[in-house]
């Protein structure tokens, strides 16, 4: 989508000047002329970073997605159109963004758009996804449904997310926390005691001499190292930007013990629930693994889906190419392989992708409850040797004073 910025006439012979987003020049003359705009001048803008940040604040959260696709299915099913159900739910939103939003798809509708052309206009707060599947349904006929089915789906992928979030951030932040408090030791502690032991006319245990050099490396050289490994972690944040790197990388994360398990299946969940919900929305496979793909976040597994579109477009199987991937679980092999010999598939995706959320969500307990107690170790750990270095030659003088 891009912005353009347009001057019209307006039919009652008003003058109007704006900007409006869509993909062309020609429709956005089409979509002011629904508006009952008389287009004069239409100018596309360039991305400016002003542009972006707009773009950036303007994210609806998906939590007010969720509601809004689950009331506008209840008013359908109530009897109430596309359209006065779409001026209900503006009316009664709290959101100014959210709220803009709506009254600008109530506006389309109004000029005579389609449910799924005005989504369109607004990817910030309508995804991809969900478009397309209403554009489905609007011509099937399951509008009703297909919003609630949606509306489960954007519930669902947001609780598994959390998951993952609660999962991997938690024992980075400990790890982190066990890391500052050794640092704040060695560079606070630890010299207040290195002018005494250096007065001491005695060998200094070896525990208190590596002690000792560490502390002298982290306040001589301490600042030069932060800024390598921050010049590490940028490197790698903008390397990911080349797809090559990002698909080794992503290979790499796939192979790590425990968290490579957690995140294989946290992308099959995703995945398998997408396509479930597709294919049940009356989406050819085809076009549903395309769509599927852009919901899994790890290139790896998004070139496995990729794979299986391009065989079932040749009149071939998922389970063929789900056979020959380490990547894809031997359960979702067996279970898609059954589905497809007696025609359930649709069942079994949405089996195993609710068995894949259980086992996310087990996966991020049983990590936290592993790492919690490693992590504490680590910082007693770190704590006990540095105590040991200082006290060790304490014992050591008070030793010698009383002899």
């Amino acid at each position: 989508m891009a912005t353009f910025a347009y001057q019209g006439k307006k039919y009652t012979g008003e003058l109007s000047k704006g900007t409006i987003q869509a993909s062309s020049v020609l429709e956005a003359s089409n979509l002011l002329k629904k508006k009952r705009i008389k287009p004069l001048s239409v100018i596309e803008q360039e991305e400016t970073f002003a542009n972006k940040e707009i773009s950036l604040f303007s994210q609806v959260n998906q939590k007010l997605l969720v509601g809004y696709l689950q009331q506008f299915s209840t008013l359908i099913n109530a009897g109430i159109t596309v359209l006065d159900a779409s001026k209900m739910l503006e009316e009664q939103q709290r959101d100014k963004n959210f709220k803009k939003i709506l009254f600008e798809v109530t506006q389309d509708l109004e000029g005579g758009s389609t449910l799924s052309d005005s989504f369109k206009k607004h990817p910030n707060a309508f995804p991809l996804l969900l478009t397309n599947v209403i554009a489905v349904a609007e011509v099937s006929g399951s509008l009703e449904t297909n919003l609630k089915k949606m509306a489960d789906y954007y519930e669902k992928a947001s609780a598994n997310r959390s998951s993952i979030i609660t999962a991997m951030i938690y024992p980075i932040m400990m790890l982190i926390a066990s890391i500052g408090v050794g640092i704040f030791l060695m560079v606070s502690i630890v010299p207040m005691f290195v002018t005494v032991f250096e007065g001491f006319d005695a060998e200094l245990p070896g525990i208190t001499k590596v002690t000792m050099k560490i502390s002298m490396f982290l306040q001589t050289k301490g600042i030069p190292v932060v800024i390598v490994i921050i010049g590490v972690c940028v490197g790698v944040f903008f390397a990911k930007r080349n797809m090559a790197f990002r698909l080794k990388y992503d290979l790499f994360m796939l192979k790590l013990p425990g968290f490579g398990e957690l995140i294989q299946k946290s992308n099959f969940s995703v995945f398998l629930t997408t396509l479930s919900s597709l294919l049940t929305s009356s989406v050819p496979m085809v076009k549903a693994l395309d769509m599927s793909k852009e919901v899994v976040k790890n290139t790896y597994i998004k070139q496995m889906v990729q794979e299986c579109e391009a065989e079932v477009s040749q009149g071939g199987r998922i389970s063929q190419v789900f056979s020959s991937n380490f990547a894809v679980p031997l359960l979702a092999t067996q279970m898609v392989k059954v589905g497809e010999n007696t025609g359930s598939l649709e069942d079994m995706l949405e089996k195993l992708s609710l068995i894949f959320e259980r086992e996310v969500d087990e996966s991020s307990k049983r990590i936290k409850t592993i790492i919690e107690p490693l992590v504490i170790v680590l910082i007693c750990g770190i704590v006990g040797f540095i105590v040991a270095a200082i006290m060790l030659p304490m014992f050591a003088m008070y030793g010698a004073i009383q002899g």
